[in-house]
This record gives structure tokens, sequence and C-alpha cells, in this order.
């Protein structure tokens, strides 16, 4: 029989037990031990990832993207942006988005598509914390391009020593015996080998990227987009949105997409009542006033996006370019 001792599990057999029928409980009772202690260790699933793209001028959703919880978000952004220029056939112009998307290749592809990227770094984000507090950042490094070295703040080179491939960037180092000799190095590296800098094979059109991503304007996009963005999240809670209808990444696609569906819809009701034709409008009693709604909300629907189908492509006519938009992630 088991008993619990002290919050644990213990085995108690009587003296006369056959021996046989003691080592066979035992293993039992340590197997479903073990099991237990496995079920208690292992951390819960993660949740599904939701991402969209959301258009700056009417807050339309324009692309949504559901993956699985362990994948990386920073990962998604080429797939996000491509469904964005496949759904509204325009030229995307900026990008706007959080620091989980902030990493290097996602710069050099905005750099390759010619997209501004007005994303947060994620190397930003993490400087000062953890093993970094107290250390010198990169930028209090000077690069010298005719010899390709660095300077440190103490005035000792590092030289580039070797390639990674993988990860396209060069190591840069100084001798263990000249770090461990500095008076700075306590501000500079806990490392015994040494302080070691990265620089990427693009290195020149990467800091193109971060210095845009550090201006004024990416600042005031990020800030638009705390509101742009996060609204739209806000709002599809209504339509449950923070629950799954259903297992699997293809039905919750589904459920995602009829979410954005309605939202969309909701903006295109949602605009000026002047536009409504006049066979569909009835006039409605509110409050000490009558006011203007439409008869027939799917007739008025289908008005409103066959009239902005035709403006749209008669400026496109006119401006015989392609239309440009912006993204918020």
């Amino acid at each position: 029989m088991m008993r619990i001792a002290n919050g644990e599990f213990r085995l108690v057999t009587h003296p006369q037990t056959p021996t046989r029928l003691v080592l066979a409980l035992t293993l039992l009772f340590q197997i479903q031990k073990t099991s237990a202690t496995l079920r208690a260790s292992t951390p819960p699933p993660k949740l599904p990832a939701k991402q969209r793209t959301v258009d700056r001028e009417n807050e339309v959703i324009t692309a949504t993207k559901i993956t699985p919880g362990c994948t990386d978000d920073g990962d998604m952004l080429g797939e996000v942006i491509s469904s964005h220029k496949q759904n509204t056939q325009s030229k995307l112009e900026t990008v706007v988005a959080d620091s989980r998307y902030g990493k290097i290749d996602n710069f050099l592809m905005c750099h390759d598509q010619g997209v501004k990227a007005h994303i947060a770094p994620i190397e930003e984000t993490q400087r000062g914390s953890g093993r970094q507090k107290g250390i010198f950042p990169k930028e209090a490094f000077t690069y010298d391009r005719s010899t390709d070295t660095f300077t440190c703040p103490a005035g000792r080179i590092l030289k580039r020593r070797k390639l990674y491939k993988n990860r396209r960037h060069y190591e840069y180092t100084a001798s263990a015996k000249t770090c461990n000799q500095c008076a700075l190095k306590k501000q500079c590296t806990r490392s015994k080998s040494g302080r070691t800098l990265k620089r990427h094979v693009r290195q020149d059109e990467l800091n193109t990227m971060l210095k845009a991503a550090k201006s004024q304007h990416a600042k005031k996009d990020l800030k638009d987009r705390q509101h742009i963005s996060e609204r739209s999240f806000a709002r599809s809670k209504r339509y449950g949105y923070q629950r799954a209808r259903w297992r699997g990444l293809w039905r919750m696609e589904i459920q995602d997409f009829l979410i954005a569906a309605v939202q969309n819809i909701t903006v295109l009701i949602s605009q000026p009542k002047h536009h409504m034709s006049k066979s569909n409008i009835q006039r409605v009693p509110k409050g000490n006033r009558l006011i203007n709604r439409p008869k027939s909300v799917f007739k008025e629907l289908s008005k409103l996006v066959m009239s902005a189908i035709k403006r749209q492509i008669l400026s496109w006519k006119r401006q015989q370019q392609v239309p440009v938009s912006t993204a918020f992630i």
C-alpha cells in the first residue's frame, strides 16, 4: 500500500509479503513516481502566436497569420509582408513593428525590398540587462575601415579573428593578456579570454537601416502603432479573438479570417452616411431627432465595396503608378 508522508508518496508493505511481489510493487511505484515527476517538470505547451497587419489610413486588417507557439514571431515578418502586398496589390513603403521583429535579417530583408523598417531593434531592448549590465556597449568602440579593426575606450586594438558563415558576421577580439591587464576590464567584459565584438558582413547596409529606425519619424510611427495596431487587437476580443473555438491551426486560421472580416466590415459600415445611396436610406428616430440609416446593411456594404474599388482604380489610372501603403504589425 502507499501512504503520504510529508507531502510524498511512500510504498509500505507487510512483513509477510513475498519478495517477488515487493520487488514488482517497488518497480511499479518508481515508474509511477518518475512519470509524475516528468509531468510536473514539463512546461505547458505554448499557445499559438497570431500576427496581423493593419493599414494606417483606415485601420483595415490587410493580412493575418497563425503560427505554432514555438515559432519566433520575428521569423514571420517576410510572410506577413508578402501577404499584405498580395492582398492590397500595392507597394509597401513602410513597415512598423515592435522589437520582436527587430532582428538583423529583417532589417536587411526590408533593405533588399526597398521598404523602410521602422522597427525597434531587439538588441537595444536587451542592452544594459543581465550580463551586459554595466558593460561598455558596442557604440563605445571605434571602427577603422582602413585597418579593419576596432579601438576600445582604453585605446587597445581589436583585430578580426574569424568569420561565422551561418550567422554571417566577423568576430573581433583583443588578446586575453591585454584585456586582463586593462584597468577598464570590469566595465568592458567579464570573460577571462577578453572582449569580443561582432560585425555583420553587410554592416554598412545594416547601419543605414538602423539609423532610419532611430529617426524621429520612426519614433512617431512606433508611438502611433501602440494605438492603431493594439486597438485592432483590442476590438477583435469582442468577437472571441482570445479563445480558439476549434482545435488545429487551420481551423484557427478560419476563425481569424472571420474575425478580421467582421472588423473590416465594421470599418466600411462606419463610413460617412452621406455616401449612402438615396434608395437605401431610412429615417430612424433617435431621441428628439431623425437620423439616416441604411435599410439593408448588405446592400449598402456591397455598394461601398464597389464604389471603393472604382475610386481606387480611377486613382491608380490618374497617378499611373503603383500605390504605396504603410503596414502596422
